[in-house]
């Protein structure tokens, strides 16, 4: 070895010592951490967490909730911007530190339970950065088991094993395995977060009263610097705060509830809808470069401010942050040709939208914001002569509807033309023009004030067209012949359209697909990996390339999930529609595969089956089929299995065995209905199950069970085929 080899050896030997010790000391540092908070937390004067008295009415639930307590603190300092010095000025950063207790003692009543609480896996540290701000989060997992005799044993920290060692300092996680739990037992868990946050917004705490399980006590505390700006909102019967402040003139909030029975179901169930929920949001007031809603620029407590408040908000932060997308040069050109070229206004406005949508894919533009694209278009349809536009707001699923309005980020916008009453959104895997993405149909919504009179108003509340059913279906096409006696050799085809398509479209499709969609109705276009010039032709098909590897493995991995038993040699993968035009709306992929143990002889005769083509469907079982919540599906739809078995030759199915395969059961939440026929040497089978509503009261879930069961059930069938 020379003399320079020797010394870089010698050099990168000193920085792997230095990054180790490194990373050995921030260890040390978080486990002291650590260590203080979970002797702290056990240090508490709660005396509900050591209740092992449990209700005999919850003996067949899965667990209870014995206690819970969150403890919330924020508050605001300031410090020197050293950084500031050097151009002789003096810049005072902004701090914000919270720290959230979420505290839980639970009684197991059952295996499911013992499972779910005997592993944990989480984040204790992660930091993230960007120009002008940062935010730094220390996380604490805290376990004590409680036996039935009330000896208590907290898990040690030897047990818990570090998880992110070699990766960058961003992210440290660790994993616990709790020794020792069994049925019986309550186990007392907490999770602390510490998050410093500078010159950056904070986001809202969402506190519930309600969870999957009965609860027989909670206590919310929570302690904000009279500096900052207090906003809640109690939603869905959620208790009021009681109100006060300490010595030092910081707010201070208590609520507290005891038995309550309500649980939230883990399957289609909106919380923020129907569960008792308060939004806490807590806002700086000097916040560089950070958006400072008109709401919160006066400090203090603000308890349950008027949804339009808050809407104001979310109308002057798309204001604020909207930009123009410039796009290509010709993009304005084509708009303007337009008008002569499609004189119905909802057929020009669509091309618009095509056209939009079309430049984005072509510049690149993966992480376009809902609040540019709304106002873009509205400025490309003023190009094309349209002008009788609003921009109109929203909330998505799963956040609290737009007359509840708690927290401005979540209001999203979208276009509303007049004429046609059409609407138009951006979605991440594209819709076709006109088509509201799924999680915004149904919803409330607003409409932007036209002048100052308005805008002094509240504003009408109106809801979102909603797609029907037969709009939003999968359609499994499942071609199939037997082969090496007990496999079905099958051609696979996923077709799905409306709310479907979009669900699978982000899943699946890449950006060139996306673009190479529209080529149909957008001249003159170049192949997508020649769009950012001929200096970049080989660096695009590199990454085409790679987006390609990618989509190979998740229509695999799409493939795997539809059956409840792996498939064997899946090959052939590929998408065949991409469906973001009006006279394609269907998104489609194929493979090939063979499954094993479909077919299985009996003397001369063959066994197939049959009903597991349909494959792995949904199965409600134990406490799910109690419920006394309201439904909240992902859409109306359908779901269409067309299945075509090849026979062998000699062989029949018989008239019985086809009224076997028969079914019907409907009612008025939607149906499971199936066909089978046995033409020119095949068996086939068609089936349909439909969803006809978004929501459903809680009255309808037997109704609705009678269509899961009747799909499962259909899973179970067997046919014979006679020689």
């Amino acid at each position: 070895m020379n003399r320079v080899s020797k010394m870089l050896l010698c050099l990168c030997t000193l920085l792997l010592m230095g990054t180790t010790g490194v990373y050995a000391d921030k260890l040390e540092k978080y486990k002291a951490f650590a260590d203080t908070i979970r002797q702290n937390v056990w240090a508490m004067d709660l005396p509900q967490f050591k209740n092992t008295d449990i209700p005999a009415k919850y003996k067949n639930e899965s667990a209870v909730i014995v206690a819970a307590y969150r403890d919330v603190s924020v508050t605001q300092k300031t410090r020197l911007d050293l950084f500031s010095l050097i151009n002789l000025s003096i810049t005072m950063k902004r701090n914000i530190i919270s720290s959230d207790l979420n505290r839980v003692c639970i009684h197991i009543n059952d295996q499911a339970a013992l499972k779910k609480y005997s592993e944990f896996d989480f984040i204790s540290y992660y930091r993230r950065n960007r120009f002008g701000w940062s935010e730094k989060v220390q996380q604490v997992l805290g376990v004590r088991v409680i036996k039935p005799d009330g000896t208590i044993r907290e898990v040690s920290t030897d047990d818990y094993v570090n998880t992110a060692e070699g990766k960058n300092d961003k992210e440290k996680g660790q994993k616990l395995a709790v020794p020792g739990l069994a049925i019986g037992d309550n186990i007392d868990i907490f999770t602390y977060e510490e998050k410093k946050l500078e010159e950056h917004t904070m986001e809202p705490f969402f506190i519930s009263y309600q969870d999957e399980y009965p609860m027989l006590w909670k206590k919310v505390h929570c302690v904000i610097d009279k500096d900052l700006t207090t906003q809640y909102r109690t939603l869905n019967g959620a208790p009021d705060f009681k109100q006060s402040t300490d010595e030092e003139k910081n707010i201070i909030l208590d609520a507290e509830v005891t038995n309550v029975e309500n649980t939230d179901p883990d399957l289609w169930y909106n919380p923020m809808d129907h569960s008792p929920i308060t939004v806490l949001n807590i806002q700086g007031k000097r916040l560089k470069g950070e958006f400072i809603p008109p709401s919160s620029r006066h400090k203090g407590l603000q308890a349950n401010p008027t949804a339009k408040a808050i809407q104001d908000d979310a109308i002057e932060f798309f204001r604020v942050v909207t930009f123009e997308y410039e796009g290509h040069k010709d993009l304005k050109k084509q708009c303007k040709a337009a008008i002569k070229k499609f004189p119905n206004i909802t057929d020009r406005a669509d091309y618009v939208y095509d056209l939009l949508c079309f430049a984005y894919a072509r510049d690149r533009v993966t992480d376009a914001s809902l609040r540019r694209f709304a106002y873009n278009l509205q400025l490309r349809l003023a190009q094309a002569g349209i002008k009788k536009t609003k921009i109109g707001y929203t909330t998505m699923d799963g956040v609290e509807p737009i007359d509840q309005l708690s927290v401005y980020a979540n209001g999203i916008p979208f276009l509303y033309l007049k004429e046609g009453e059409r609407y138009y959104s951006w979605c991440p895997s594209l819709n076709v023009a006109g088509e509201l993405r799924c999680d915004m149909q149904g919803r409330k919504a607003i409409l932007s004030p036209e002048n100052k009179k308005e805008a002094k108003s509240d504003y009408p509340v109106f809801v979102l067209p909603a797609s029907k059913a037969e709009d939003n279906q999968n359609v499994y096409t499942l071609n199939a012949k037997i082969e090496n006696g007990n496999e079905l050799a099958i051609n696979h085809e996923h077709s799905a359209t409306g709310n479907m398509r979009e669900m699978l479209g982000t899943e699946i499709l890449t950006l060139k697909d996306v673009y190479d969609s529209y080529l149909d109705r957008v001249t003159d276009a170049k192949p997508f990996t020649e769009t950012q010039g001929k200096r970049k032709v080989e660096a695009e098909q590199q990454t085409v390339d790679k987006a390609m590897e990618k989509q190979q493995e998740r229509l695999k991995d799409l493939v795997k999930g539809y059956w409840d038993e792996a498939p064997k040699n899946i090959k052939d993968c590929k998408v065949v529609s991409v469906g973001t035009s009006k006279k394609n709306r269907s998104l489609a992929y194929t493979a090939n595969y063979a499954m094993e143990g479909m077919v299985k002889k009996a003397g001369r005769n063959l066994i197939l089956s049959t009903g597991k083509m349909l494959g792995d469907v949904l199965k409600v079982e134990g406490q799910q089929r109690h419920r006394t919540a309201d439904i909240d599906m992902i859409s109306p739809r359908q779901a269409i299995w067309n299945v075509e078995i090849a026979l062998p030759e000699g062989y029949k199915v018989s008239a019985d065995a086809l009224n076997q395969l028969r079914k019907n059961v409907t009612n008025e939440c939607g149906s499971f209905v199936s066909k089978a026929s046995a033409e020119n040497g095949k068996l086939l089978i068609n089936v349909v199950r439909t969803y006809n509503h978004k929501h459903e009261p809680a009255a309808n879930w037997d109704k609705l069970l009678q269509i899961i069961d009747a799909t499962n059930a259909f899973t179970t069938i067997q046919t014979v085929i006679r020689k």
